[in-house]
């Protein structure tokens, strides 16, 4: 949430000249950063919606796994490319890498699942998370669209 929110703040503040798969508009980008924050929300703290463990552990490693990808594409990388700040910058830095980083290693301590599973939960993450990017900033599309 703290993440999504500084990347909101922040995003009308930068030009990044850099282009993108999926353009957008800051109300398309704060809707979708909206939907992700809710989803992240539904998939940590509803766990009654899992019909076994497991499938928390996967589905919250994978969420963490995005997490922990999207600190390096795009933040990293774009400010790397441009050497400049680019939005969310710092929390992925300072929240997202260390606390994804935490919860990646605690669950590989913690056996509850395999390296391979983690491996697999993170790549199935960052697919999920690149495919949501674009349904997400669509639905932004359209919500926008409805009151312009």
């Amino acid at each position: 949430m703290l993440h999504n929110g500084e990347e909101a703040l922040t995003l009308s503040r930068v030009n990044l000249n850099i282009n993108t798969p999926y353009p957008y508009t800051l109300s398309q980008f704060v809707i979708a950063v909206i939907l992700f924050t809710i989803l992240g929300f539904v998939l940590v703290f509803f766990k009654g919606i899992y019909k076994k463990p497991e499938y928390y552990t996967f589905a919250i490693t994978g969420f963490a796994g995005m997490l922990f990808l999207n600190v390096f594409l795009p933040h990293l990388i774009i400010s790397l490319l441009t050497l400049s700040y680019t939005p969310g910058l710092i929390s992925a830095v300072f929240i997202l890498l260390p606390l994804t980083s935490i919860i990646l290693w605690k669950t590989y301590q913690s056996k509850r699942l395999s390296g391979k599973q983690i491996m697999l939960s993170i790549a199935t993450g960052g697919i999920i998370g690149s495919i949501l990017v674009a349904i997400f900033l669509g639905v932004g599309r359209l919500i926008s669209s409805l009151f312009s």
